[in-house]
């Protein structure tokens, strides 16, 4: 499959998880009281922290383990399955002692049962191999099969149940295990799968290593994404955590661009990494370019627009439109993230990602200690772009590895009206 049926099949899938991810968001915020928005917004952060630590961060690595190695792809997928299967009951395990010694009862049997959806990790294993081959059709179809019907069912819920938490955590468990099932019954018709496995402890341990820095760098992704939500359910309350919450969604939305993108180009970075230095090269300059454009257009909507749609949709009740402007700036920062860190898993220099995100999450932290207190969600707001710039921005010019990145983010501009220059990268 080619790259351009990758991206509309990818564009579609993510296009679905916008309807669930944002508009049932906005729809719950409008109907719920704030007091719950908050509430379902904590808890889906918490199992969120430990999602990351599901994954092992080993996407990037088994995907170029399967490009070179095809031949072994069933073997591979095994494997992670049954690594992520040891994170998976880790995980589930903490989240819960957790939520049962510092979490209220209301607050704890929500946790319990969204902490199922920790499954759906581990059954995203199965799609390694497509994702390797550049074969996206099946999963996004799956995908949008189960989206559609969560929509709904959350449509059903949000009109005739009054917005009823219990049953709307319910309906995003069973649509892990309705995705969960389709995969895993694909995968079995589809592969020449067996029950026969070799164990192979250095595997593991390469893997894992590999990986480490992946790992450590996604979980301090996750953290200053997600740490200032949990600080503001401490520092300032549940109602100020489900306005930031909504100015984070909105200011979201097109996110699924140049995640799409990054992941449809990421086996043709690998494959021309091996065999010619100069069309390397101009993908990533032309992926960067790319990203430019798409975010400049965004942030310049969002600063047209966001007043004038947040009152249509919510008529006064959340004042988040400076939230909303502040955060749709690190969308740039976000986007040509992707491509960075994509080129460093090719170029094996995933400790250098580690280190920036650390970075980061560092400043994140200290920014909203000093913030959160006074300005609440804004503060957040400020806090989270600041750190975004020096994490993906800034500190590549700080390492000598990653200097020469640095300058083909400043060498992108110029390409980024030049769409022969970008066709001919990107073909």
């Amino acid at each position: 499959m080619n790259s351009r049926n990758n991206i509309i099949w990818l564009s579609l899938d993510k296009l679905m998880l916008i309807a669930n991810g944002v508009i049932i968001s906005l729809l719950l915020a409008k109907y719920m009281t704030q007091q719950d928005f908050g509430i379902y917004s904590y808890v889906q952060t918490i199992v969120a922290l430990f999602g990351f630590v599901v994954t092992l961060g080993v996407d990037n690595v088994v995907i170029k383990q399967i490009v070179k190695n095809v031949n072994k792809q069933d073997e591979i997928i095994k494997s992670v399955f049954i690594m992520r299967m040891g994170a998976l009951i880790f995980c589930f395990s903490i989240i819960n002692i957790y939520s049962y010694f510092l979490e209220g009862e209301i607050i704890r049997e929500y946790v319990f049962l969204q902490s199922f959806s920790l499954f759906q990790y581990l059954f995203q294993s199965l799609w390694l191999k497509n994702q390797a081959l550049v074969n996206n059709k099946p999963m996004s179809i799956v995908s949008i099969f189960t989206q559609v019907s969560l929509f709904f069912s959350k449509l059903v819920v949000i009109y005739f149940y009054e917005s009823d938490l219990y049953l709307i955590f319910l309906i995003d468990v069973s649509a892990v295990f309705l995705s969960s099932f389709l995969g895993l019954l694909y995968y079995l018709v589809k592969s020449e799968f067996s029950f026969e496995y070799n164990f192979d402890i250095k595997y593991y341990k390469s893997t894992l290593k590999e990986s480490l820095p992946l790992f450590l760098s996604s979980g301090a992704i996750v953290l200053y994404a997600k740490i200032d939500q949990v600080m503001l359910k401490y520092f300032i309350g549940l109602e100020e955590l489900a306005g930031y919450s909504i100015a984070v969604k909105v200011s979201q939305i097109w996110y699924f661009l140049p995640l799409v993108v990054s992941s449809v180009f990421y086996p043709k970075m690998i494959s021309y990494k091996a065999l010619c230095k100069d069309k390397y090269n101009h993908i990533i300059i032309s992926l960067l370019a790319l990203m430019s454009l798409m975010s400049l257009f965004f942030i310049t909507m969002y600063m047209l627009l966001t007043d004038y749609a947040l009152d249509f949709v919510f008529n006064g009740k959340y004042d988040i439109s400076l939230m909303v402007i502040i955060l749709s700036m690190s969308g740039y920062f976000v986007s040509v993230g992707y491509i960075n860190g994509k080129w460093m898993v090719c170029e094996g220099l995933t400790y250098l990602t580690l280190k920036r995100n650390l970075l980061g999450l560092l400043f994140n932290v200290a920014l909203n200690f000093i913030l959160l207190p006074y300005y609440g969600g804004v503060g957040a707001s400020i806090s989270t772009l600041l750190s975004i710039i020096i994490s993906s921005y800034l500190s590549l010019f700080f390492f000598s590895k990653t200097r020469f990145l640095f300058y083909m983010h400043i060498s992108c501009l110029k390409y980024m009206v030049n769409f022969q220059y970008l066709y001919k990268g990107l073909k």
